[in-house]
């Protein structure tokens, strides 16, 4: 049994948020940018919203010229990080109350995200969420880390040095992340990662909900 955990650190799409309406929202207007629009039935598994730009551009309707692809690229970054108003993005139930939990608990936590920083903090500023989550960083937050486990490391050298954290993701690679740093992982099964491959790497605890995520977030933190 793992000892007592001092220290959360939560991925942000699919974790703490469902995000994926509003990527959308950037998505079709880049492709509306280049003169077409996103395929309807490819846009109904919202799992694809996170697939490489280069596919998403595969899916415009009619198909641009590909050197319409760079145009395509910086117009969803700058709607999503300068226009979105994220009206359609929510945080899980269970999750706020999470925060509050760790606050009152005196449990430090962190948010690490692969979401480019100006978008992320902009996301935040505009739900009025900082209060909830005043430790946030993308991978460009930190200079020349290009990875999650390069971030932790910086964490674990700052705001969580002396810390046992336990990692919270969606995606197989989050759980691959946390196990290369050493530290325990739970996998939430509500998010946006493809389920099969998530428990394929036998993550330490799961969860299917926010509410279930709060359950093991204090049986870690309250531990033996």
């Amino acid at each position: 049994m793992m000892g007592r955990a001092d220290a959360v650190i939560f991925d942000f799409d699919g974790v703490i948020a469902d995000t994926r309406a509003d990527v959308w929202d950037s998505v079709e207007y880049a492709a509306n940018a280049v003169g077409g629009v996103m395929d309807r039935e490819f846009m109904e598994d919202t799992s694809h919203v996170a697939l490489p730009e280069e596919e998403l551009f595969r899916h415009i309707r009619p198909l641009p010229p590909g050197n319409l692809f760079d145009v395509f690229c910086s117009n969803i970054k700058t709607h999503y990080r300068t226009m979105n108003p994220f009206h359609k993005t929510r945080m899980y139930p269970g999750l706020e109350e999470i925060f509050r939990y760790l606050a009152k608990q005196g449990i430090a936590w962190a948010v690490v995200s692969s979401k480019p920083e100006p978008a992320l903090k902009r996301l935040v500023e505009v739900k009025g969420w900082e209060e909830l989550m005043p430790v946030c960083y993308s991978l460009d937050s930190v200079p020349g880390a290009d990875t999650k486990q390069a971030v932790y490391g910086y964490l674990m050298e700052h705001e969580l040095k002396h810390r046992h954290p336990v990692c919270i993701g969606d995606t197989w690679s989050d759980i691959t992340a946390a196990r290369i740093c050493g530290f325990p992982a739970v996998a939430v099964l509500y998010g946006d990662g493809d389920r099969t491959a998530l428990l394929r790497e036998k993550p330490d605890h799961t969860a299917g909900d926010g509410w279930e995520l709060f359950g093991v977030i204090k049986e870690l933190t309250m531990g033996e």
